[in-house]
């Protein structure tokens, strides 16, 4: 239950946001699930995807939010979070890889194909033959972006212990960044998005997690009860 300064902070952040806009729907479904409000959430993630139309059945901001800009490394986490809506799945690969062609610069949408691929059951030959960032060796190379890959790797080879270690070192990576740097202030750093898709993939891949990892302060365990009941 979130504090009585969080709670304020978060009613703030509802009434000043817009409801349009990937990001603005994205930061307000982080609020409704810090107030345990798990459906309003649901359907702010959902207009990520669809939009408006309750009876839309493909996504409507593909290219508004993309994978390039700044908010789109939410993109994978959103569809997760929303249970991943089937009918579409192989027009998002499509889309990622496509991105991917086109900047050199980032090798995060090869992960994240790997990700939907595993968790959509897909053509297992559209697999990247590769599970490694690119720089991953350097140290200058961020913590949070290897933690990520060993995530993908540990899901691929159903690896309990590499997902557990992993996957806590993603939760301490998210704190520093809310605490101390660029999520700071920020409705992002309430919760680790990317922790919790992860572990929602974990469940759904039959994987053993630690009990831990759902006490964290970054990750809505009850979001994620929500989520199978749908």
């Amino acid at each position: 239950m979130a504090s009585k300064k969080t709670k304020t902070g978060l009613l703030s952040i509802l009434n000043e946001y817009p409801t349009i806009g990937a990001y603005y729907l994205i930061c307000r479904a982080i609020c409704h699930i810090c107030l345990g409000e798990n459906e309003k959430a649901f359907d702010s993630f959902r207009q990520v995807l669809f939009g408006y139309n309750p009876k839309a059945k493909k996504p409507m901001y593909w290219d508004i939010l993309g994978l390039g800009n700044e908010n789109g490394e939410y993109f994978p986490e959103t569809f997760i979070l929303v249970n991943s809506p089937k009918g579409f799945e192989n027009t998002l690969v499509k889309e990622i890889l496509q991105f991917q062609a086109i900047s050199l610069k980032s090798s995060i949408p090869t992960a994240y194909v790997v990700n939907f691929l595993q968790l959509l059951d897909t053509n297992q030959s559209s697999i990247p033959q590769t599970f490694n960032f690119v720089g991953t060796n350097k140290k200058s190379f961020p913590k949070r972006y290897k933690a990520i890959n060993h995530l993908l790797i540990a899901i691929k080879e159903k690896d309990d212990e590499l997902f557990n270690e992993n996957a806590k070192l993603l939760l301490e990576q998210h704190e520093k960044s809310a605490k101390y740097g660029s999520l700071r202030g920020t409705p992002e750093g309430y919760l680790s998005l990317t922790a919790m898709a992860f572990l929602r993939l974990a469940e759904l891949n039959g994987m053993v997690v630690n009990e831990i990892l759902f006490e964290n302060t970054y990750v809505s365990e009850e979001y994620l009860k929500f989520l199978s009941t749908l």
